[in-house]
């Protein structure tokens, strides 16, 4: 289902509760659902590997989900697609009507809403993917050490201190342009 021994591993070990689930039960519906909606298999092994994702969350509720998701008018081919179903399967009905109810009295519309999640993708994600290689090199220690400036810097600020101060420089210059080509193919 994972495609490898390795990345079947890598999950077991990001996810034990895997190990311990009906997989055939649990997760291949789900696997089924995304495939239905043109998810990618490389995207979907990315999302049991390193996303939020429930394994005891029902099918039905589940495609509900990935239904709202597509209306949102969010690509399926696009990882943001399924970053939207892990914080769709992170919160309730009514916790996620909360927030969006919670942006509309502030007076943002739908689309600026949506916008603003599609951002993620531009800025978030690409440096987040910078900040995951550092802390798995063991170039930054904490967890916590500098996130707030690592997402509040200008670009500039962002590549002199979090790609070019290091001698990964070139890998990381590289792992962020593919994270934000990414984040530019259209919907």
């Amino acid at each position: 289902m994972l495609e490898s021994q390795e990345r079947t591993t890598a999950s077991i070990k990001h996810r034990p509760f895997l190990f311990y689930s009906d997989l055939q039960t649990y997760v291949a519906p789900k696997v089924d659902i995304l495939l239905e909606y043109g998810v990618s298999k490389s995207n979907i092994v990315m999302y049991m590997n390193y996303k939020s994702y429930s394994s005891k969350t029902d099918r039905n509720v589940f495609k509900e989900m990935v239904e709202e998701v597509k209306e949102m008018g969010i690509n399926p081919l696009r990882s943001q697609f399924l970053l939207a179903i892990s914080l769709k399967t992170a919160l309730s009905r009514s916790e996620w009507e909360s927030k969006v109810n919670m942006y509309k009295r502030w007076g943002w519309s739908d689309e600026e809403f949506l916008e603003a999640f599609r951002n993620l993708q531009k800025r978030v994600i690409p440096r987040a993917a910078v900040f995951q290689f550092l802390l798995t090199k063991g170039l930054i220690k904490s967890k916590h050490s500098r996130l707030v400036s690592l997402f509040m810097c200008s670009e500039k600020v962002f590549l002199e201190r979090f790609v070019n101060s290091y001698d990964e420089a070139p890998q990381l210059l590289s792992l962020y342009m593919d994270k934000l080509d990414l984040s530019e193919i259209p919907k």
